[in-house]
């Protein structure tokens, strides 16, 4: 059973016990009713002992059914017990009430408070169990059909006569028999679409909601809408930041736990509305570091010029939040940005109920390989020629200066790196030398 099936599960249960309490309430209307149609019965037979002990039993199921839904005790065996209590209860009334009028056995489905037997049946429905509607309608037949067979009708003559029901065999039999169980036929189909639809709600929500620290929230939908294909994947050309904090580690040995928290978060609520506000996906949050991806899922012609935007506009998010926070008295916040352009393998893994974005290739290293140049030579947004070319820039570009590294740490390849602005005079000495 997956995660999205237990969540189903639960949830239905949930309802169920929302259920229990209109269950329970409509089993003290069904008492109601049957206690106004007793009371109303006025003729003088043996019958009407045996149904006021009937109805009396009823009562008392009914007070120990709103007392366990008010508690919120319930088991899905209880509510077949409580059906079948329902059942018994209701259609012994009914043949006493025609025993007590009389009355051949087939006005047992055409007195007024045979609709009971409809409302049983709705009352099943409510617990999300289509099983136990066929359940309490085929109860309803044999205890009422059954009865027939074990007392025979003893009819005064002249009420045989004028009974038209009382004449045909379509009258009484076939066509009561038949309407309950085309009620419970309809109400078991409508109970099976409900459950399963929202089985198939919860395990979308779930899916929008894994989706949704990754994607933004439009296109979470639409990915959790589609069918789920399991583990796929391909490899594609995408534009990829590296995000990096500086100085988190001192950060981690001064600050208090809850203030370390606190400042991770931020800094996850900073970063994530830039990326999804310009059509990108968060592949992976890593301690004070993130992994943002463009092309991953929808891939478009300005991937890589849009990703150098989120780039400029998280620096200056993280400034605005870096201010705040100094006027706050806290610490002072500041980022790394390392961009690149490569083709990596891109998939949505999905197994038992769980979904994961993954990007996986060397473009993915080089990018967190050149954000680490950017603590070199103290820039904050460095990014790889593949990039700008993808953009439509270049080297000459207004507003990115070449940075001579050489080969790149880790890599061995020679990379010509681009960075986007010299932050301070040491960081222009050191790219000078």
């Amino acid at each position: 059973m997956t995660k999205s099936d237990t969540a189903a599960i639960k949830e239905i249960r949930s309802a169920e016990l929302r259920a229990e309490r209109l269950s329970a309430a409509l089993r003290a209307l069904i008492f109601l009713v049957l206690l106004a149609v007793f009371g109303s019965t006025t003729v003088d037979h043996d019958h009407t002992v045996y149904s006021a002990l009937s109805l009396s039993l009823y009562g008392l199921v009914t007070v120990g059914a709103l007392v366990l839904a008010w508690r919120r005790l319930f088991h899905p065996a209880l509510a077949y017990g409580l059906v079948t209590v329902d059942v018994i209860l209701v259609a012994t009334h009914l043949i006493l009430l025609v025993r007590v009028l009389a009355a051949p056995h087939a006005m047992a489905y055409a007195v007024p408070a045979a609709g009971l037997i409809y409302l049983v049946l709705v009352h099943a429905a409510l617990r999300f169990r289509p099983g136990l509607v066929l359940y309490a309608a085929a109860l309803f037949v044999l205890v009422l059909e059954g009865s027939r067979l074990i007392v025979p009708d003893v009819v005064p003559v002249e009420l045989a006569h004028g009974d038209p029901s009382h004449r045909p065999f379509l009258y009484q039999h076939a066509l009561p028999l038949a309407i309950i169980a085309l009620t419970a036929i309809a109400l078991w189909a409508v109970g099976t679409e409900t459950r399963r639809m929202l089985a198939r709600a919860i395990q979308q929500a779930r899916r929008a909601a894994n989706l949704s620290y990754f994607f933004s929230p439009a296109l979470a939908e639409r990915l959790a809408a589609a069918p789920p294909t399991g583990t796929t994947g391909d490899r594609r050309p995408v534009a990829i930041l590296f995000v990096d904090m500086r100085g988190f580690s001192l950060l981690g040995r001064t600050l208090p736990p809850d203030a370390l928290a606190e400042l991770l978060t931020e800094f996850r609520e900073v970063v994530t509305p830039v990326v999804f506000e310009l059509g990108g996906a968060v592949d992976k949050f890593i301690g004070d570091g993130a992994l943002i991806v463009f092309g991953s899922m929808e891939q478009r012609p300005d991937d890589a010029a849009r990703a150098i935007q989120c780039g400029h506009r998280i620096l200056d998010a993280v400034s605005s939040w870096s201010e705040h926070r100094q006027r706050a008295g806290q610490p002072a916040v500041r980022v790394g940005i390392g961009g690149h352009y490569g083709e990596v393998f891109v998939g949505v893994l999905g197994r038992n109920g769980q979904l994961e974005f993954t990007v996986i290739g060397d473009a993915v290293n080089m990018a967190e390989r050149i954000e680490r140049v950017t603590r070199e030579t103290g820039c904050d947004f460095l990014v790889s020629e593949p990039l700008l070319h993808a953009a439509g820039e270049d080297g000459g570009s207004k507003g990115w200066n070449p940075v001579d590294i050489g080969s790149l740490p880790g890599h061995g390849g020679r990379v010509q790196l681009f960075a986007s602005s010299v932050p301070n005079p040491e960081a222009a000495e050191r790219l000078a030398s």
